[in-house]
């Protein structure tokens, strides 16, 4: 049985964001958010359909923007909290938290 058990770790921005981006797309909800918003900020004088791609283009740029950030926080955060006085002091913290909540259970509280 191994013991070494392989994890992928993603070398690059796109390959991080690759599986969040394509289970997003999979969501229903997304497709009838949508479909029941978008129609409100089209108007009916000019071009509907481009107006509409346009508004639709907009909101994936605004999407994969939000996702973008999202994924460099996590890398940082990653390196931050992968140094050894940070792992202490939260192994510290968990520690003397669940004391805590053990404590209050006991208690009753």
């Amino acid at each position: 049985m191994p013991t070494h058990v392989p994890v992928f770790i993603a070398t690059t921005l796109l390959l991080a964001m690759l599986p969040g981006a394509s289970q997003a797309m999979m969501i229903r909800q997304a497709g009838v958010f949508a479909v029941s918003v978008l129609p409100q900020f089209v108007t009916a004088k000019g071009p509907v359909f481009l107006s509409t791609v346009a508004l639709g283009a907009l909101w994936a740029l605004v999407s994969a923007s939000w996702y973008l950030l999202l994924t460099w926080a996590v890398g940082r955060g990653r390196a931050l909290v992968s140094r050894p006085t940070v792992l202490r002091g939260l192994s510290v913290t968990t520690g003397v938290v669940l004391l805590g909540l053990g404590a209050a259970v006991s208690a009753g509280v």
